[in-house]
C-alpha cells in the first residue's frame, strides 16, 4: 500500500507546496520524494534535506 503527504515549506513568508513524499509498506517502509515543478521555479527554492537534490524526478 501506497500513502502520499504533501510536504510544505514557507518561503518568503508564504506557505507552498514543495512536493509530495510516497510511503510504500511491504514488508519493509520505503519512501520516495518528488518536488512540485512549481516549487523547482521559485527564485528562493531550497534543498529540503541534502539527500534530496532540487530536480524533478
Amino acid at each position: 500500500m501506497t500513502e502520499a503527504l504533501r510536504v510544505c515549506v514557507e518561503l518568503a513568508g508564504r506557505s507552498i507546496e514543495a512536493g509530495v513524499a510516497y510511503f510504500t509498506h511491504r514488508g519493509a517502509l520505503t519512501t520516495a520524494f518528488r518536488y512540485s515543478h512549481d516549487y523547482l521555479r521559485l527564485p528562493g527554492a531550497y534543498e529540503l534535506d541534502p539527500a534530496l537534490p532540487l530536480y524533478q524526478g
